[in-house]
């Protein structure tokens, strides 16, 4: 009888109190973490850069240097 192979085994199940569901859960809370973090820079930098942006658009081209007096 030719052999047949056996299907991958199902994932064990694991106890919601033990250490291997700790460390599951605490990664799973720094992934999360990390995620949030940087899409909050992102939108800090991006806000930050829309500002440079806007005042860059109202300096006039035509002046090399402004004075106390011109700002």
């Amino acid at each position: 009888m030719p052999k047949t192979q056996k299907g991958k085994a199902a994932e064990k199940v694991v106890h919601p109190y033990s250490r291997k569901a700790a460390y599951l859960a605490r990664e799973e809370n720094r992934l999360k973490r990390k995620e949030r973090q940087k899409n909050e820079k992102a939108a800090r930098l991006n806000n930050i850069g829309e500002k440079l942006l806007w005042f860059q658009s109202q300096l006039d081209s035509a002046k090399t240097s402004y004075s106390r007096k011109d700002a």
